[in-house]
């Protein structure tokens, strides 16, 4: 997520806590596919990272 140009995907994620390996981990997918999916994220895609559990404290 280094880029200045973060994707709604990005910014779902990082609201949440989680960093793109995490969400790939926990996905079962690649790093490499995590990160074309949050730079062209899908109605689903946004679906499952909002899904996601908030690990902010």
């Amino acid at each position: 997520m280094a880029s200045g140009k973060d994707s709604e995907f990005h910014k779902k994620a990082k609201d949440r806590g989680w960093l793109l390996e995490e969400i790939a981990s926990r996905w079962e997918i690649s790093v490499r596919q995590m990160s074309r999916v949050a730079n062209n994220p899908k109605p689903k895609d946004l679906d499952a990272v909002t899904g996601l559990p908030s690990k902010k404290k």
